[in-house]
């Protein structure tokens, strides 16, 4: 009986520590879940979003803001046929400290290695359109993070936050 009752205890024990600690790895999320819970934790609002989900204030990624904003030339840009969900915030609201963050995932991961070129793209043209207004802060750009894993692709160009957010993209992508 004592076993039993020992037993018992330890298989409840256990049981709590696991649900209490979990398996050590993060909760899941799609593209939208983590832009916005990275937008959430650093406090990051306004803007505009981008996205392939459909909730309120996030608009698509039209062609045209494909080709101004990672595009090469009119004629070659991102293929977003390529890239099953995405989510993009880029903060318009404070025009001398922009920042952005984006997070694409991807039907064939061996997409991956072109649309990091198309985000580098984006990366230098912020960063040279800037050259001639010395009061803009954009060094977040030169130093964003641009990472993948799996068949997801992200980019983050947040001061002071970029390793953190790439942290929890790659915990919980």
């Amino acid at each position: 009986m004592k076993k039993r009752t020992l037993a018992l205890i330890l298989s409840i024990i256990l049981a709590v520590l696991s649900v209490s600690c979990g398996s050590g790895s993060a909760e899941k999320l799609d593209a939208a879940g983590a832009v916005t819970k990275a937008m959430a934790d650093h406090k990051l609002t306004g803007g505009e979003i981008y996205s392939s989900a459909d909730f309120d204030g996030a608009y698509p990624l039209s062609e045209d803001l494909l080709v101004s904003y990672y595009g090469r030339g009119y004629d070659d840009y991102p293929d977003i046929s390529k890239v099953s969900e995405y989510t993009v915030w880029i903060n318009t609201d404070d025009p001398m400290h922009p920042m952005e963050m984006g997070v694409f995932r991807l039907q064939d991961p061996s997409y991956a290695d072109e649309l990091k070129e198309y985000i580098g793209v984006r990366l230098y043209s912020v960063t040279e359109n800037a050259k001639g207004y010395p009061s803009l802060d954009v060094r977040c750009y030169s130093d964003a993070l641009v990472g993948a894993k799996d068949d997801y692709v992200w980019y983050i160009a947040v001061p002071d936050s970029a390793s953190k957010i790439e942290k929890l993209f790659t915990n919980s992508l």
